[in-house]
């Protein structure tokens, strides 16, 4: 209630707080999905006008127990695309964020097979793989051991950089209760 922010596109901005008080609604409501009141705007445009514009990273990865770890991983480009075949280096792409992810030889497993971390560093390259400018991210790693959320947040960290290198500048909203997270990312 009573929350205003701006960001700009190549910018990470983190909303910090208690569980409870609101930080997966207000992505939800980024993201167009919520209702709510007030004014939401991207790209001088409300959120509502604007679905797809925002990569959601739940804080559990919400994966097709039918698709193998690949074909998770380019959903998001596939229905953006809305092509019948995946772009050769999109493919490409996704298997190099796997092996970023330290998930090189999983690409072919199905989420069943998979441990929770592995779903959601897929989630994670799902996001990065979507064409969209926006990256909402929901607690995305509160479920996996500290040594290895470093490393995610690390690559993660890396991979923004790079992009806003590039002309493809993703501005990320992060949401979390722990304070170092945001910071690092920040």
């Amino acid at each position: 209630n009573g929350i205003s922010f701006s960001a700009t596109a190549g910018e990470i901005v983190g909303v910090f707080g208690p569980s409870g008080c609101g930080k997966t609604t207000l992505l939800r409501i980024l993201c167009g999905v919520l209702p709510y009141e007030g004014k939401v705007l991207l790209f001088n445009r409300t959120a509502r006008e604007q679905r797809g514009t925002v990569a959601y990273v739940p804080q559990r990865a919400e994966l097709l127990y039918w698709r193998i770890l690949l074909s998770n991983a380019l959903l998001g480009w596939d229905i953006k695309s809305r092509s019948r075949r995946t772009d050769p280096l999109v493919v490409a792409r996704a298997q190099g964020l796997f092996e970023r992810f330290r998930l090189t030889g999983a690409e072919r497993k199905y989420p069943l097979r998979c441990s929770g971390g592995e779903r959601q560093r897929t989630a994670l390259i799902r996001a990065l793989l979507t064409p969209a400018p926006v990256l909402a991210l929901d607690e995305p790693v509160g479920a996996i051991d500290h040594i290895t959320r470093a490393d995610i947040y690390q690559t993660l960290l890396d991979l923004v950089i790079e992009d806003n290198k590039a002309a493809a500048k993703k501005t990320v909203t992060m949401v979390s209760h722990d304070p170092e997270e945001l910071l690092f990312l920040c």
